[in-house]
C-alpha cells in the first residue's frame, strides 16, 4: 500500500459555523494509508469545528503527528468507538496568556474523533481539553461535541 513517508500535508478544511472560509493545518501523516485520507480528513473537519483553541492557538503548538486505528478502551466504553483519528500536538514550552492560565505549557495533548456517533473530540487531559474549548476547565477529561450539522459521515 501506497503510504505517505514523512510527508507534511496542509489540511485545507471549510470551516463550519465560523467566519473565517479556511483554515489550514500541517500534521506529519508519517505512515498513515492513503486509504484513511478521507477518514482524516473529516476528522479535521470535526476537530476544527469543535475545538476553536485549535485555530485559535496555533502559533503555541507544534503538530506532531495524525494517526487512524483503534480507540481507547475509554472511548469505546464511554463513546461507542471502535476506530478514531488521533491528532497529537506539543504546546510550546514557554506560552503566555490563555494557555498559561491553562498550565499547558510543554504538554503534549492527543485529540480522537471518533468513527460514529457521538460526532465530536476526544482528550484526556484538563490542560488539553482547555486548548481545546479555549477557556479554563476543571474537568480531568472530555468530550467536546461537533457543533449541530456535522454528522458522522461529514
Amino acid at each position: 500500500m501506497t503510504r505517505w513517508a514523512g510527508l507534511l500535508v496542509g489540511i485545507a478544511i471549510s470551516q463550519a459555523g465560523c467566519s473565517a472560509d479556511e483554515v489550514a493545518l500541517d500534521f506529519p501523516r508519517i505512515g498513515l494509508e492513503t486509504k484513511y485520507a478521507v477518514e482524516v480528513d473529516r476528522a479535521t473537519r470535526v476537530l476544527i469545528a469543535s475545538c476553536p483553541g485549535v485555530t485559535t492557538y496555533r502559533d503555541s503548538y507544534r503538530p506532531v503527528s495524525v494517526r487512524h486505528g483503534e480507540s481507547t478502551e475509554t472511548d469505546q466504553r464511554e463513546l461507542g468507538w471502535a476506530q478514531v483519528t488521533e491528532f497529537t500536538v506539543t504546546i510550546n514550552a514557554s506560552v503566555q496568556g490563555d494557555l498559561a492560565e491553562f498550565r499547558a505549557a510543554g504538554h503534549n495533548c492527543s485529540f480522537a474523533v471518533g468513527d460514529n456517533a457521538p460526532v465530536g473530540v476526544s482528550t484526556a487531559k484538563r490542560p488539553c481539553l482547555s486548548l481545546c474549548t479555549g477557556r479554563t476547565t476543571e474537568q480531568p477529561y472530555g468530550f467536546i461535541p461537533a457543533p449541530p450539522g456535522l454528522n458522522a459521515g461529514a
